[in-house]
């Protein structure tokens, strides 16, 4: 079954996200599965979104000065 789970707020732009998961994945994270093994279907971004809330578009706002050093 999928559920609909909340994100933490993003760092930068203060918005909480949502991501669906099955609900069966989510506990196995929970009990410390590491993410990409709990989502394997999940992107990269939505993962992140699960775990900082941070998102794609704003982790790119955050890095784009480092990319240049």
């Amino acid at each position: 079954m999928k559920i609909n789970v909340k994100c933490p707020p993003c760092m930068l732009c203060g918005k909480a996200g949502r991501v669906e998961v099955e609900e069966s994945d989510f506990y196995k994270w929970q009990k410390d599965t590491l993410i990409q093994y709990a989502f394997p279907y999940l992107s990269d971004n939505q993962r992140e979104m699960l775990k900082t809330g941070t998102h794609g578009e704003c982790w790119d706002e955050m890095v784009k000065d480092l990319e240049e050093l």
